[in-house]
């Protein structure tokens, strides 16, 4: 594939659930081919890599507690929709890394849930949060590259004061992202 030996095959599907749906197309390639190991799922919008040795740090991620589930490159609390909803800690879908047999033992054939995936909320809700949240329900937890200290897992409380919509309304919290894209 030109200047990207890495790259075997290319698949062209339909456009449905956005990243995620792209995502379980990938998942289930892998279940159809019988692989067994670590997986990365990269939405298209991402920049970089940025650095030498990349891949490596995600796998460094991952393997720093032994009961991590799911690494990326940020994590956040809020829920899609702003109504009132309970925190939602989830990875962001994106960037995703993974391993098979944590993906098998929480979703089985497919990362996808029987909800709609119409909008980018509804993406964000029934794609990024409930990938998230059936792994921490499992018992595992999550982590990710803006916070490499933190391992999250169910029941934990979130250590940083973010609210929905932080960005825009306190410039002071900026100090606890360090890096998004490696």
């Amino acid at each position: 594939m030109g200047n990207f030996e890495f790259i075997s095959k290319i698949f062209i599907r339909e456009n449905h659930a956005l990243d995620i749906g792209a995502y379980d197309y990938g998942y289930k390639h892998c279940l159809n081919e019988g692989f067994s190991g670590r997986v990365m799922f990269i939405n298209s919008s991402v920049s970089g890599p940025h650095s030498d040795g990349w891949l490596d740090k995600y796998e460094e991620l991952f393997l720093s507690h032994s009961q991590i589930g799911l690494s990326g490159t940020t994590t956040n609390t809020s829920p899609a929709k702003d109504a009132g909803v309970s925190t939602q800690e989830h990875v962001q879908s994106w960037l995703l890394y993974s391993d098979m047999s944590i993906l098998k033992d929480c979703f089985g054939d497919s990362l996808l849930s029987n909800a709609s995936y119409k909008t980018k909320l509804d993406v964000i809700e029934n794609g990024e949060i409930y990938i998230s949240q059936k792994i921490l329900n499992k018992g595992y937890g999550i982590n990710c590259m803006a916070f490499p200290k933190l391992h999250f897992f169910k029941g934990d409380s979130w250590p940083y004061p973010f609210k929905f919509r932080w960005r825009g309304r306190d410039k002071s919290l900026q100090q606890f992202i360090n890096t998004t894209i490696v």
